[in-house]
């Protein structure tokens, strides 16, 4: 997890205390990818008062888990997302899903 990442979760969860521990208190008690929050506040422009932890809630719980998305099955998924990867073993390729189809990842 990268340090900005971090870092703006615990900035987002300190302006939100500030003037809204209820937000703060309840963010804190969400269990989430910070990934999904710096999505979540860019895509909706955000701010400590407009921000709702609820409705966050809602959105983080139908984001793949972070151990979902980065692990690397063997068989291709029934219902994949975006970006979503497997190791297809009887051709010895990784495959990455774009949205449409399977492709395989080559190195140049």
């Amino acid at each position: 997890m990268s340090n900005e990442l971090v870092g703006f979760k615990e900035e987002f969860i300190k302006k939100l205390s500030e003037s809204y521990p209820e937000k703060a208190v309840y963010l804190m008690g969400i269990d989430f990818e910070i990934m999904y929050l710096v999505e979540y506040v860019r895509n909706n422009d955000s701010t400590p008062e407009s921000f709702n932890p609820s409705e966050f809630k809602k959105y983080a719980d139908t984001q793949p888990s972070f151990y979902q998305y980065y692990t690397t099955p063997t068989v291709a998924m029934n219902n994949p997302t975006t970006g979503g990867l497997f190791y297809d073993s009887s051709t010895q390729t990784l495959k990455v899903y774009d949205g449409t189809r399977w492709l395989t990842i080559t190195t140049q």
